[in-house]
């Protein structure tokens, strides 16, 4: 008994510490968190908590930590909230980063759609 709670001690604090390590890596310039805003549901039971996403940027080049298959939708910022969609792109599983066209410049939103999960945030290119 004392062996195997050892064992998940030990396993719980690595994955701690992994989740850890791309947050403070400074290999990025930022790290965006996008927020959970709206969970269509599947089926009448409960779920577990989502935890926000994290993505890492350098300039227009956008790391996703987690795999998974993701629809990256970047939308204009005006006075009476988000605007239009001025980018849109697919991220297959096989895929860990994707790289966003360079005429993209100033601050926009950014939506991240993995499944009925839709993370948003802002994002400054």
């Amino acid at each position: 008994m004392k062996k195997l709670f050892l064992t998940l001690s030990l396993f719980a604090a690595m994955m701690a510490m992994s989740t850890q390590l791309f947050a403070d890596d400074p290999a990025f310039e930022n790290i965006i968190k996008l927020t959970l805003t709206d969970i269509q549901p599947v089926k009448d039971y409960p779920r577990s908590p989502v935890r926000p996403l994290q993505i890492g940027q350098n300039g227009h080049e956008l790391h996703f930590f987690t795999v998974g298959d993701y629809e990256v939708n970047i939308y204009s910022i005006s006075d009476e909230g988000i605007g239009n969609m001025e980018y849109t792109e697919l991220v297959p599983t096989s895929c860990s980063s994707i790289l966003l066209p360079s005429d993209l410049t100033g601050i926009y939103a950014i939506e991240v759609v993995r499944g009925s999960l839709h993370f948003w945030g802002e994002i400054e290119l």
